[in-house]
């Protein structure tokens, strides 16, 4: 059977008379049932104010203030507090002089570390503690110098006047002036947020937003454009919004919308756009096949897909596209657009694109990662960039040396996996380790004429690429430098494993090919096969007998006598009989 609810107000309206008038609201007495665990405020007829239980006070539990239970002295009701009341430093107080509801200021002895420090009883008894054995005094184990010495190349050096690293807690949240080691940017934030949330430098932290995408972008409009503004923040009205690049001689704006930032920002990306069409902006959204279309009067879309790099070349080539029909250019810019887009080569020209912002240190990067790959870093064609300046998981292809002092490219995420350096492993070639070098006499059957420019010395004796050779008796064939150099494969044609004229079982053997069938074997002939061929074919001998044989053993070999006509030879033996 389900109980009917009953209210305080219905169930014990006398105690609902002590319900606290302003403390406990929204809550009322017709609130809460008689008897609920939640504790709130009451107001005595005497005018005294507690927290207790509803139950409790339903069970009969009165105000503890009335029957005299807070009179008693701190010594009885919190003998764990007497016990740290520091012993000299409070004249003539003592733990039995004062309650423990007390608001007077008193010095207290910490028992752990005897540290001494001054605050409330009521404080006290609320559980505050010693503020040194917290954490929250200054000391050489919790000062941020200690505790995250990390941070202290960037602390600025003259702005923080008497406060140092060793004078403020690592986890103070007292603000305090930086200095970027990086972009020399000065900001205020403080040790905690530093610390516990391993905050940096803001202007770099936009960078590691900025996406290798819009850097091309940036780099290709600078060779079109004297004035280019990359991530820069332009007025539309009442309001200001950062847009990603900006030509101010024609007001253009261009916003790169990659699918992975702007797949769930449809509506501000719309009502960004109004604002900026409203103020006379022209505005081009380069957007990524995939996000949700925007159909708004005046707004530039050029929708381009950006798998791999040659789309997003496409994809620059075509934003210039549309600036020629909305812009009136001069003729110095349309000339250096023209060549802009014949020389695009995001490729070639990565460094260059990578290098417009300062490099950042990233999280999880090479040099953390590896002692041996930050060291084969080669940091003479990657400059400015290090180590650090990638993460281990990054594709963009960069410079390495090997300790033989070969030179490659490749991207960390494949060295993370385990490749090593190229040359040594055979996969590319140096004239040392070439195939002309290694192999002289497989280099004397290079056949160049096929070869159309390579030669023996630009590949490795391992390729399993086909190359062109020709053999001592003017034999041309394909053949790679792995199965000629590690299997031993020589002329197909000398071996009998190809035909041509000189091989053929017609050219060899012409008595055996004479009893070639003239009609059953279609259109094969003994042109087309060699005398050690495992092809099955008719014969017809000078008798008129038909028969099929393995071409190999009608020819024979130096182990197997050739086999003849079998009825001619039973025939032959009957006769002997």
């Amino acid at each position: 059977m389900i109980k009917e609810y009953q209210s305080l107000l219905v169930k014990n309206p006398r105690l609902a008379l002590e319900w606290h008038p302003n403390k406990n609201t929204p809550i009322t007495p017709n609130d809460v049932s008689a008897g609920s665990n939640i504790y709130v405020w009451w107001l005595c007829e005497n005018g005294h104010e507690w927290k207790a239980m509803i139950n409790s006070r339903n069970a009969g539990r009165g105000c503890p203030i009335c029957i005299g239970r807070f009179q008693e002295p701190l010594s009885k009701t919190h003998p764990e507090l007497a016990s740290e009341w520091h012993p000299k430093m409070n004249s003539e107080l003592t733990p039995g002089s004062v309650t423990a509801g007390s608001s007077k200021k008193i010095y207290w002895l910490c028992n752990k570390c005897d540290y001494t420090w001054q605050s409330t009883i009521a404080n006290r008894k609320n559980g505050n503690g010693c503020p040194k054995c917290a954490g929250k005094v200054v000391t050489d184990e919790n000062c941020l110098a200690y505790v995250n010495p990390s941070v202290l190349s960037e602390w600025h050096p003259s702005r923080n006047k008497d406060i140092t690293p060793y004078k403020i807690h690592a986890y103070s949240d007292k603000k305090v002036w930086w200095l970027c080691k990086e972009c020399s940017r000065e900001w205020r934030a403080t040790p905690n947020h530093r610390t516990r949330m391993k905050t940096g430098c803001p202007s770099c932290k936009e960078r590691h937003n900025v996406s290798f995408d819009e850097l091309a972008f940036v780099y290709f409009y600078k060779q079109v454009f004297l004035d280019v503004k990359f991530n820069y923040e332009v007025e539309a009205g009442d309001k200001r919004y950062k847009v990603d690049l900006f030509v101010p001689k024609y007001n253009l704006i261009l916003e790169y919308d990659s699918e992975f930032f702007h797949r769930h920002r449809i509506q501000s990306d719309i009502e960004k756009s109004i604002q900026l069409l409203r103020n006379n902006y022209l505005l081009i959204r380069m957007r990524e096949n995939g996000l949700p279309e925007i159909i708004t009067h005046g707004i530039n879309i050029v929708p381009f897909q950006n798998k791999n790099k040659e789309q997003l070349q496409s994809a620059i080539i075509d934003s210039f596209g549309y600036i020629k029909d909305k812009v009136q250019l001069t003729q110095d810019e349309l000339n250096r657009m023209e060549e802009t887009v014949q020389t695009v080569d995001i490729e070639k020209q990565r460094f260059n694109i990578l290098k417009q912002v300062p490099p950042i240190e990233q999280k999880n990067n090479i040099k953390e990662f590896s002692d041996t790959l930050a060291v084969q870093f080669d940091l003479d064609k990657n400059f400015p960039f290090r180590p650090e300046h990638f993460s281990n998981g990054s594709k963009f292809k960069v410079w390495w040396m090997c300790e033989h002092g070969h030179c490659w490219e490749a991207a960390p995420s494949t060295r993370k996996k385990g490749n090593g350096c190229p040359f040594c492993a055979g996969q590319k070639v140096t004239r040392e380790t070439s195939l002309g070098s290694v192999r002289e006499d497989l280099a004397k059957e290079w056949d160049y004429d096929k070869n159309y420019g390579i030669t023996p010395f630009d590949i490795p004796p391992n390729s399993n690429k086909k190359f062109w050779w020709l053999c001592s008796k003017g034999h041309s064939y394909e053949s790679s430098t792995d199965h000629r150099n590690n299997r031993g494969d020589g002329c197909p044609y000398c071996g009998g494993k190809k035909v041509n004229n000189d091989n053929c079982l017609a050219t060899v053997n012409p008595s055996l090919a004479s009893q070639w069938h003239p009609t059953k074997n279609e259109i094969l002939t003994p042109y087309d096969v060699t005398p050690g061929s495992q092809k099955k074919v008719w014969w017809k001998c000078e008798k008129g007998h038909e028969w099929e044989a393995v071409v190999y053993s009608r020819n024979g070999s130096k182990s197997n006598k050739p086999k003849g006509c079998k009825k001619c030879y039973e025939i032959g033996r009957s006769k002997k009989l």
